[in-house]
């Protein structure tokens, strides 16, 4: 079964917060997962956030999904930072149902959409497929050749839809889109229970 993940948003200082969990949970042991969700690209910064943080460029506010086994690890090392000089709050934390993102495509080449097919018939366990515009193979023939301003091509995939799921599964799913720039992601979001 997957890990349930909790969303943390802790103030501290700025570019010492995310190291100092890390490495408190790595001296107790805890082997834990903690991800940056807007180093991930995560939708989770509303703007009255990123203005108390243009204004105040010593203080972080961090938005992290933690995994359960975890969370008295990083209380306890909320708990510790005053006392390393740095104090950290909590200012929220949130049980994840889980996460989603959209995404759409379009591709002119059999490799890359034999690679995309397959990646999106195979998500990885604990995160579905929800097809808007299912995925869609279309060949012509007549159209080979020279194609690369050319109205019409020999081959072509499209699709649009969303990936949703377990948080960690929907997490490295949206990885991959991200790492290809043929596959257009919209904003990644958790999902709360």
């Amino acid at each position: 079964m997957a890990a349930r993940y909790w969303e943390l948003v802790i103030d501290g200082p700025r570019g010492w917060d995310l190291g100092f969990l890390r490495g408190y949970l790595a001296g107790k042991g805890l082997d834990g997962d903690i991800v940056d969700l807007e180093a991930e690209g995560f939708d989770c910064e509303p703007l009255r956030e990123k203005i108390h943080e243009l204004l105040n460029p010593k203080q972080d506010t961090l938005h992290v999904a933690v995994p359960e086994d975890c969370l008295d690890g990083v209380t306890q090392a909320l708990a510790e930072s005053a006392s390393a000089g740095r104090p950290m709050s909590l200012r929220h934390k949130r049980p994840l149902a889980g996460a989603r993102f959209g995404f759409s495509l379009r591709v002119y080449s059999r490799e890359h959409g034999a690679r995309f097919l397959a990646f999106f018939r195979n998500l990885p366990a604990g995160c579905r497929l929800v097809e808007e515009e299912p995925l869609r193979e279309r060949q012509d023939p007549r159209s080979k050749g020279v194609e690369l301003y050319a109205p019409s091509h020999d081959y072509e995939l499209a699709g649009k839809g969303r990936v949703e799921g377990a948080f960690h599964a929907v997490l490295e799913a949206y990885r991959f889109c991200r790492g290809e720039d043929l596959i257009h992601q919209g904003k990644v979001e958790v999902l709360a229970e």
